[in-house]
């Protein structure tokens, strides 16, 4: 009898040591990006977690329900992680929205759109602002070198999402004063290609590109 308690105590020990390891494990593997949002608060600071700052707000009625809501960026202060020496500390993009009493609720956040101080090449940090434009969100980024490149996206809610229904595609030389834009409405599939050679020569060209099937905020 003596020897089977001592075994189930050796056992049951066992058990706890390998589910407590397996919790610190998965604690070590967490990255900033992983951080839940809380679901509501009485204004932006408290959807600002600890070791984050906020680095661009917009406020505007987004759901069209008249009152204002509030996309927000943040980016985290804490202790760097492995990829943070050259792309930059981690950002996230999300959206609140005001309810009647004067407080508000999450309604989307995403780890995955807001590029790093790190990814603009030799121009710098690539993230160019965030406005609000009617009903929507417009979020921009420019970097580059020589060549440098562009890329401003228009997110508005519908269909009980947040959906991409517009962007704008830039390239250009700042040293021959080639360029090319690509402005495509992802609604109607509708594209204006504006393209200047070298010796300043402009070309416009209109066509669409058919109907796709809208991209996810959450997608990106």
């Amino acid at each position: 009898m003596f020897k089977k308690r001592v075994l189930f105590i050796i056992i049951t020990f066992s058990f706890l040591y390998c589910l407590n390891d397996k919790v610190v494990s998965a604690e070590s593997k967490s990255k900033p990006t992983d951080i839940q949002i809380q679901a509501s608060g009485n204004n932006l600071d408290d959807f600002i977690p600890k070791d984050w700052k906020l680095i661009s707000k917009v406020k505007g009625d987004l759901n069209k329900d008249k009152l204002k809501d509030i996309a927000a960026v943040i980016e985290y202060t804490g202790n760097e992680t492995d990829d943070e020496e050259d792309r930059g500390k981690p950002r996230v993009l999300f959206i609140i929205l005001q309810k009647k009493d004067g407080s508000y609720k999450l309604a989307v956040q995403s780890a995955n759109l807001i590029m790093r101080e790190g990814e603009g090449g030799v121009f710098g940090d690539p993230f160019d602002g965030m406005v609000y434009n009617k009903g929507t969100i417009v979020v921009s980024f420019y970097g580059g070198s020589a060549w440098r490149w562009g890329y401003t996206y228009r997110f508005r809610y519908q269909n009980k999402d947040w959906y991409l229904i517009g962007k704008t595609e830039l390239s250009e030389n700042v040293n021959t004063g080639e360029s090319k834009i690509i402005d495509t409405n992802c609604n109607t599939g509708n594209q204006i290609i504006t393209s200047v050679d070298t010796k300043g020569k402009k070309k416009v060209v209109t066509h669409n590109i058919g109907k796709k099937q809208l991209k996810k905020l959450t997608d990106f």
